[in-house]
């Protein structure tokens, strides 16, 4: 009996355990699509300053309303004086803060990563704002946008690329 008594408390931090972990966001991978909007005129060919954007997203929450989320963009740049387009590849971190209303999630936070296509490798620092929403059981609807301030140091362009980042997608929870 002595036995069975020293086991409750074990039990009972088990069960708090196992419900703190049944209320915490899933692991999810998504794909998004969207448009790329540059601000620097002085550097792009033509007036348009926009492009094309897509990417792979994965959110994993640490807490309730923690999560990061490495993240890979790719979309196009059209440098004055070069021949075509340019491919630049972005790769980051997105540190967001979610706050639950509902069916809803509203999150917002920071980002810093890579991105690859300027001629080196550069670092990229931003902001980061997001709406989820539940379409289906697993599968949630998504909402993104993205400030990238682009850090070219010495290069060519001489100065920093501010990038807007808008997308929407779909996220697969496990």
């Amino acid at each position: 009996m002595k036995h069975a008594l020293a086991l409750l408390p074990a039990l009972a931090l088990l069960g708090v355990a196992s419900t703190a972990s049944a209320t915490q966001p899933d692991v999810a991978i998504g794909v998004a699509a969207g448009v790329d909007y540059s601000a620097a005129d002085q550097i792009f060919e033509d007036d348009s300053n926009t492009s094309f954007a897509w990417g792979f997203f994965v959110d994993i929450p640490l807490t309730d309303t923690f999560m990061i989320s490495p993240q890979t963009t790719i979309y196009e740049l059209d440098f004055a004086g070069s021949e075509g387009s340019e491919a630049v590849t972005d790769v980051g971190l997105n540190f967001k803060f979610l706050i639950p209303l509902n069916k809803l999630r509203l999150g917002g936070g920071i980002l810093a990563g890579g991105t690859t296509g300027l001629g080196d490798y550069r670092l990229h620092y931003g902001l980061v704002g997001q709406l989820d929403f539940n379409l289906i059981s697993n599968i949630d609807g998504f909402v993104m946008a993205q400030y990238k301030r682009i850090d070219v140091g010495d290069s060519l362009l001489n100065e920093d690329i501010s990038k807007v980042h808008a997308f929407a997608g779909a996220m697969f929870r496990f």
